[in-house]
């Protein structure tokens, strides 16, 4: 067996250890892997230092190597050589969608040749553990964050002193290295109205079911835009807020608010959700309620599907969002490129899906 060969095996079994092991626990020693390896101890060494470089394990001198991660990383192939490490922090909501960016990032960090850390915070907690898992994560290049765990007066002191890329996604603010990545919510504002307005409807409800809602003023801005562009007035849009706190069910609140919006006397013909659980939680009241999608109400979703459910949903829903990967390579490209962008606040373009939840006709 060549030495790349044992390397990658003893590298593998090394991480295998490190996944089931807490932290601080005590790994084999360099003179035993060699030994059940049938290698030298040169070639574990390679193997320990590259370890240790990516923050996986830490040496302490007469004492040996031990597990150094305090956060949960993701392990995605044990074959891969490493070269820093990025961090994912997402707030602790009950959502999915941090779940199906995690995936992504983990993916695309792995064709960088990075590792990731991820971390699931509070925007209810002290920032000092974000603060020490930043200054104890060797080779940093870049931390992909949601808005939410930090408060705006906090990214100044978190960030200004590390020299790498923060991309924030869901909110706006302006700090040292910290870039606002999102969605072009005015444009998709525009762009649900206008095809919703072309399809015939003029009683439209933007639902807002999930606790962030820091997109609800652009998009429902670039929506009453539409409307004037096409000389319609204001009053064919209502905006009905669920007001989701952090800890409570989002898609049982877009539930309750789809009830009480088909029980009303003028029933919208066209229901936007602002999150995909949401709309899927909606046509489960529609089809209790014996109301036909689309044929009597239509559903339209400012989120992206489920990759996995979305397709064998009946009917499929119609959508005007960023794909997650669209804003995930923007991230990345930001964290790997290395130069600097000229603008804090960066949009990435939105695109229509038209599936089977539309239907177009008089009203």
């Amino acid at each position: 067996m060549n030495n790349q060969s044992l390397q990658s095996q003893i590298r593998g079994h090394l991480l295998e250890l490190i996944r089931e092991s807490p932290m601080g626990a005590i790994l084999p020693t360099e003179k035993m892997l060699a030994e059940q390896f049938g290698s030298s101890r040169a070639t574990v060494q390679m193997v320990t230092l590259a370890l240790v470089r990516e923050g996986f394990i830490e040496r302490r001198k007469g004492l040996g190597s031990f597990v150094r991660s305090k956060e949960k990383r993701i392990f995605t192939d044990s074959n891969v050589s490493y070269h820093g490490n990025i961090l994912y922090i997402y707030p602790d909501y009950p959502s999915v969608n941090y779940v199906l960016f995690r995936k992504i990032i983990e993916e695309q960090a792995l064709r960088a040749q990075l590792s990731m850390i991820e971390m699931r915070a509070s925007r209810y907690a002290s920032v000092e553990p974000i603060r020490k898992l930043l200054a104890e994560t060797p080779c940093l290049r870049g931390v992909i964050l949601f808005s939410g765990p930090v408060s705006n007066g906090d990214y100044h002191s978190l960030f200004a002193e590390y020299d790498i890329p923060v991309i924030l996604i869901g909110d706006t603010v302006a700090a040292p290295n910290v870039y606002s990545l999102n969605p072009d919510w005015g444009r998709c504002g525009r762009l649900c109205m206008d095809y919703l307005i072309r399809c015939g409807h003029r009683r439209i409800v933007l639902i807002q079911n999930e606790p962030d809602r820091n997109a609800i003023k652009p998009l429902s801005s670039g929506m009453k835009q539409m409307l004037r562009e096409l000389s319609l007035p204001i009053k064919n849009l209502q905006i009905c807020d669920c007001g989701t706190k952090p800890w409570e069910d989002s898609a049982r609140a877009a539930y309750l608010a789809t009830g009480e919006l088909i029980a009303s006397a003028e029933r919208p013909t066209a229901f936007i959700y602002t999150s995909y659980n949401g709309a899927v939680a909606g046509l489960r009241r529609f089809r209790e309620a014996g109301i036909e999608i689309p044929e009597e109400a239509s559903i339209l979703v400012t989120d992206s599907p489920d990759p996995l459910l979305g397709q064998y949903l009946f009917p499929r829903l119609s959508y005007v969002t960023c794909p997650r990967e669209r804003v995930v390579t923007a991230a990345m490209e930001l964290i790997t490129n290395g130069g600097k962008p000229t603008v804090s606040n960066i949009l990435v373009d939105v695109d229509l899906s038209e599936q089977e939840s539309v239907k177009k006709g008089e009203f």
